[in-house]
């Protein structure tokens, strides 16, 4: 088992990430842009998206997905280079690290 010391220097050294939500409403392509403008500054991202977003990103960028668990969910919308700096939390995880109101972030945006 980890000491606290060593947990604590963990979370020093861990990059907090910025938390991007996106809801669904009619604004997913405002979502992905968000997210590539900050991966493309190399910052980290804690990603999540909701049911009616992914619909969204079908119906109004034409973007096929498959379900929000599927592995290649995010290899559909982002490229590889992106991809790194994603942690993408399904959006029904309850024991997700993101759920937690201790996980360090730089901030949280919530996109329509």
């Amino acid at each position: 088992m980890a000491s606290l010391s060593s947990v604590r220097y963990k979370l020093r050294m861990e990059p907090k990430r910025i938390i991007v939500g996106i809801s669904g409403a009619s604004g997913a392509i405002y979502g992905l842009r968000l997210v590539r403008a900050i991966t493309e500054l190399g910052h980290p991202i804690a990603l999540t998206v909701s049911e009616p977003a992914r619909l969204v990103m079908r119906e109004e960028l034409g973007i096929e997905t498959p379900h929000l668990n599927h592995p290649d969910f995010l290899a559909r919308i982002f490229d590889a280079e992106t991809r790194t700096l994603i942690t993408y939390y399904p959006k029904d995880d309850l024991t997700a690290a993101v759920a937690s109101g201790s996980y360090p972030t730089k901030g949280m945006i919530i996109v329509p």
